[in-house]
């Protein structure tokens, strides 16, 4: 049975510790991910193949805690906006909730024509997470 505790915790750390590597690009990003694995790696515990293996799936799912925090925010600006009876800020939420739309759309054309260069940079970044769980499923024991 998996242990979506540590692929929760994982991939929460990694989103919030992603939000912050935006103040040092790409070397904050890397950070972000190994220490997002091993924060899940040292949830589950046990031995440093079960570590990496949820260190992976925790980081993987970092973007689904992106997007529903996303979503989130763009939900209570409306209501907020609608509240007030701010038409600026119902129509910023609308906005974004269009933007968010039209990034979701374009993303399966994006991963086609990228496929490749994708496919290397994830395996490296998998491999980073899956480095960053093992080592915290060793620290744990």
């Amino acid at each position: 049975m998996p242990d979506w505790r540590a692929v929760g915790v994982g991939a929460v750390a990694t989103f919030v510790l992603g939000v912050g590597s935006v103040a040092v690009p790409v070397l904050g990003q890397f950070v972000a991910l190994f220490a997002g694995g091993a924060v899940a790696g040292h949830v589950a515990g046990g031995r440093f193949r079960r570590g990496a293996w949820y260190g992976v799936v925790a980081v993987a799912l970092a973007p689904l805690v992106a997007a529903l925090a996303a979503l989130v925010v763009v939900a209570v600006a409306f209501v907020v906006g609608v509240a007030v009876e701010s038409a600026t800020v119902a129509t910023l939420a609308y906005q974004l909730a269009w933007v968010a739309t039209f990034a979701l759309m374009l993303a399966p054309a994006a991963a086609a024509a990228l496929a490749e260069w994708l496919a290397v940079v994830l395996l490296f970044l998998g491999g980073l997470a899956a480095l960053g769980g093992g080592v915290g499923a060793r620290l744990q024991g």
